[in-house]
């Protein structure tokens, strides 16, 4: 089998198997890393890249640029940094997000805690 992703770097589709961890796009040849990302500690990086989604935990404490091109971002932890979806980014009650969102969707919960720039509509660069 297989899924349809996109290029974090290029934002062209590609087609990958199912069982692919990371790839090479066949336009701009960066690597694009496919797995889920799943944070439950603290963690402080320039990007977390994936063509997967990446979900924040309840005790994960993140500052990062996060990008996810095609499941969802989940915050139920705090965010410290930009989000960039292609789909949904779901924050949980309780959860703190101090960042720019730019995403598809966005489902805030009763109780979180937003400040940024919030653009809805499409991730596309």
């Amino acid at each position: 089998m297989s899924r349809i992703i996109y290029c974090n770097h290029c934002g062209r589709e590609l087609a990958v198997s199912d069982r692919v961890l990371s790839t090479n796009c066949r336009w701009c040849n960066q690597r694009v890393a496919v797995q889920d990302q799943y944070i439950n500690h603290y963690h402080a990086g320039t990007n977390i890249e994936t063509a997967g989604s990446i979900v924040i935990a309840e005790h994960g404490h993140v500052r990062a640029r996060l990008q996810a091109n095609n499941l969802e971002v989940q915050g139920s932890g705090q965010v410290y940094g930009s989000v960039i979806a292609r789909e949904k980014v779901t924050i949980d009650a309780e959860a703190n997000l101090l960042g720019d969102v730019t995403a598809a969707r966005l489902e805030v919960r009763p109780g979180a805690h937003l400040r940024g720039f919030y653009r809805i509509g499409s991730a596309k660069k």
